[in-house]
């Protein structure tokens, strides 16, 4: 009895360790793939010296409340590092660059709050065009890595999940983002918002249904 034991346990770590080489194998696959992929979706606007920014509602509303954000937050960035945390001296945001809806819709059409906008913070006025750009297939690369996990979770562990990643990301969705960017907004946390359903109807921890929503 207690061989057999220590032999199951053996069998155990075995395929423990089979199923993270795995994971890592398929993960390094639909990393290179996604990257040939949006490389090859690219190279016309790396020719002609375009960001993904020149499209109706990119030029016109989605990449000004983008550069309007960053200023947003440095200034009351700068206001509580010079005069002290307060939540009074948080300025208010300006609506006239909305749709003339109501608040939330008009925040959340622009991606005012979105986490990956913070990541220009530290980039200079003359390089926004491209790191709005990089922003944007950032999403898409982790909203790809989003949907794998859930297909993993939902017992696709081989390629079949890698290639239902990239038909997630490289749909016509990516391609609107040129000119829709609001398009990348939400295809990051819908599979976060299945993948944390799917664990709570498994009696698993709520956190990240919870974190995903919010």
């Amino acid at each position: 009895m207690y061989n057999e034991g220590i032999t199951s346990k053996q069998e155990e770590n075995v395929k423990s360790t089979t199923l993270r080489q795995r994971a890592v194998l398929y993960g390094i696959g639909y990393a290179l793939g996604f990257f040939v992929i949006a490389l090859a979706h690219a190279w016309p606007f790396i020719q002609s010296g375009k960001y993904f920014i020149f499209g109706a509602d990119g030029y016109t509303q989605m990449f000004p409340v983008f550069c309007y954000m960053l200023e947003y937050v440095k200034g009351v960035l700068r206001t509580w590092i010079y005069d002290g945390f307060a939540f009074s001296s948080i300025p208010l945001y300006n609506f006239s660059l909305g749709l003339g809806g109501d608040i939330i819709s008009t925040l959340n059409w622009h991606g005012f709050g979105n986490v990956f906008y913070l990541l220009a913070l530290p980039v200079d006025q003359a390089n926004l065009p491209l790191a709005y750009s990089l922003i944007l297939v950032l999403q898409y690369f982790l909203a790809g890595l989003a949907f794998w996990g859930f297909a993993w979770k939902m017992g696709y562990r081989d390629w079949g999940g890698v290639l239902g990643a990239w038909v997630y990301v490289f749909t016509g969705f990516y391609l609107m983002t040129v000119e829709h960017p609001l398009m990348a907004h939400a295809v990051f946390y819908l599979p976060l918002v299945l993948w944390g359903a799917e664990k709570i109807l498994r009696g698993e921890n709520p956190l990240l249904l919870a974190l995903s929503i919010f």
